[in-house]
């Protein structure tokens, strides 16, 4: 319904003619094109790409053995300088350079060729703007759960944010894309819409402490040891408070709320003016990342003795918290329900929840079950890096996992299959070398290879669910965020970050892209039954994953050496290997050559 209407809509503009050429990657025409851009005009290529989606949806039948997962931020994954008259000269003729819902259906016949079954946002909902990072601010920074982002609409388009995201959504479906949205459920954007009707869910400051003076509690050494043990020990009876300075900057909650410009302010019973803080990281409590500008924690408990934001109070509950008079019930409610509403309104087929381990277990059973009520099959992902069975027991299908974390190291990959391919393991995991949080897989080694093996294993792993980062097929170099394994130095690097700021991916990457690779390991995976048999680790810098496919066995050979390394088939016992994918490894009677980094060969091995 919403996709004929927008189908309607742009034949009506088909006027934007020769005459304001829309330039757009060539990719999005053709996953086999040469990385180039090239003219179009706009809405007849829009108009084009919905026949296009409606006529795969009757005649492909296509089905794929995995589960594999496309990861986009919306306003990043089809943003591109259309028109080349600089991103906001908008009028009645141009489309947006920022990426949004109308274009991202122009996409799905892309993404279908990359094996795609699930489309995956992150966060979509309203963003605030106190405190924004950047121009465009963080989708995380939520000011309204229950709405759309207004700036991920077609300005052109003369229907709501809302029908659009319908439209795009019917579009997924009609070609057996399933879609997953991220929620972050524990925060709020510090303008959020529900500290006017409900100052009580939140947190509050004097205001003469607020923004410039606010920063983390302190805790000295000792304290720290003992809260670190008691927590690693699952002991939280009586943890640590923060000490009374710092807790004696929270108020009351106010008696009057107010909004001046984009901040609001509240005034306590004894005419004090306050006002909400921002959040910082939680856990360790002597983490040295700076404070969140952008957020604020929600106040989950009632309890009086713990009104200040602390590691006890958003992350590491205090016992004493558990107590059922002191949970903010209609708090509770509203976040359980907000799954619900966005099943019911745009019929979502799964979802992430945003530290879903860091809520009160209580809470998250009631997210949990409220979710599964309204959608018995939900899909639900767990943001959590540990791979444990203990997530299925929480509800959740999916875990995130540690692979990006670990790939680069041969002894850690090496250790991270074992651990991953033990029968007794039910979770199925990310497998990808790279998420928003995270270094780029491209950046990392500047090596194509690498990215081709780390989609080739994450296909192989049995419990592995292939994931693909928005710009991984492209080599993508610049990440989405810092929030995972920088150091101090890989931080410099990057002045803007797409999370923040308007950004492109690399359509156009001099680089290249492993589209094609993708595409011939998902056949490669999908017409044969691999099993992983063992793992080991030879000549130091060779990692060595014996195969099974049936009666047949198969091998992956991969160099971690930085250099060239010649092995002796000898060292290996092979009499022939008959190569299924090969990427700079050459083949003699005697040895082979691994000419790259992370060159890697795959085949069935004939002795």
């Amino acid at each position: 319904m919403y996709l004929n209407k927008l189908r309607e809509i742009l034949v009506g503009k088909q006027f934007l003619n020769d005459n304001v050429r829309h330039y757009i990657p060539s990719l999005w025409i053709n996953s086999s094109s040469n990385q180039t851009e090239i003219p179009v005009n706009f809405p007849q290529f829009l108009v084009n790409k919905i026949d296009e989606i409606l006529f795969i949806s009757k005649n492909s039948v296509k089905t794929h053995k995995k589960i594999r997962i496309y990861n986009t931020l919306i306003r990043l994954t089809t943003a591109f300088d259309h028109c080349k008259v600089g991103r906001y000269k908008l009028n009645n003729l141009f489309f947006k350079n920022d990426g949004t819902f109308v274009k991202t259906i122009a996409l799905l016949p892309y993404l279908k060729e990359l094996g795609i079954t699930h489309l995956y946002f992150l966060p979509v909902t309203q963003i605030g703007i106190d405190g924004r990072k950047g121009q465009l601010g963080s989708p995380y920074s939520i000011k309204n759960h229950m709405q759309i982002e207004e700036s991920l609409s077609e300005h052109l388009i003369e229907i709501s944010v809302d029908e659009q995201f319908k439209a795009l959504i019917e579009a997924c479906h009609l070609l057996d894309i399933k879609v997953v949205l991220e929620f972050a459920l524990r925060t709020a954007s510090k303008d959020s819409d529900l500290i006017l009707e409900h100052p009580d869910w939140f947190y509050w400051i004097a205001s003469s402490n607020a923004t410039s003076s606010f920063k983390p509690p302190k805790f000295s050494e000792e304290e720290l040891k003992i809260i670190k043990h008691k927590v690693e020990n699952k002991d939280f009876e009586g943890l640590i408070p923060p000490n009374q300075k710092y807790t004696n900057i929270f108020c009351e909650t106010p008696e009057k709320v107010f909004k001046q410009g984009n901040k609001i302010f509240g005034m306590t019973k004894d005419n004090h003016l306050c006002e909400i803080p921002g959040a910082f990281a939680d856990w360790p409590p002597d983490d040295k990342q700076p404070l969140w500008s952008d957020v604020t924690y929600l106040k989950l408990h009632t309890h009086p003795n713990f009104n200040y934001i602390a590691y006890n109070t958003v992350r590491m509950y205090d016992s004493q918290l558990g107590n059922e008079r002191y949970i903010n019930k209609e708090l509770w409610n509203y976040l359980a329900n907000i799954i619900p509403h966005y099943i019911k309104e745009f019929n979502i087929d799964g979802v992430m929840i945003d530290m879903g381990h860091a809520l009160p277990r209580k809470l998250l059973q009631h997210i949990v079950h409220n979710a599964k009520k309204a959608k018995p099959d939900l899909l639900l992902i767990e943001e959590n890096f540990v791979i444990s069975n203990e997530s299925i027991d929480r509800g959740f299908d999916i875990v995130v996992g540690y692979l990006p974390f670990d790939l680069t190291s041969i002894d850690k990959t090496a250790k991270l299959i074992k651990e991953l391919e033990d029968p007794n393991l039910k979770i199925k995991y990310f497998g990808t070398a790279e998420t928003h949080n995270t270094p780029r897989a491209y950046w990392r080694t500047k090596t194509k290879n690498y990215s081709i093996f780390a989609y080739l294993l994450s296909n192989l792993l049995s419990n592995s669910v292939p994931f693909i980062h928005n710009g991984f097929e492209l080599l993508e170099q610049i990440p989405v965020n810092t929030g995972l394994d920088f150091s101090e130095k890989d931080l410099t690097e990057f002045s803007t970050l797409p999370l923040f700021d308007y950004s492109e991916l690399s359509w156009l990457n001099k680089d290249g892209n492993i589209v094609n690779e993708i595409r011939k390991i998902n056949n490669l995976i999908d017409s044969h039954n691999f099993i992983i048999s063992n793992v080991s680790i030879i000549e130091e810098c060779i990692l060595k994953i014996d195969i099974l496919q049936n009666a047949q066995k198969a091998m992956l050979l991969v160099n971690y050496s930085p250099n060239c390394f010649k092995l002796k088939l000898n060292a290996i016992d092979v009499g022939q290997i008959d190569e299924l994918l090969n990427f700079d490894v050459e083949l003699t009677d005697k040895e082979m050559i691994f000419k790259s980094y992370f060159a890697f060969i795959f085949g069935f091995v004939n002795q």
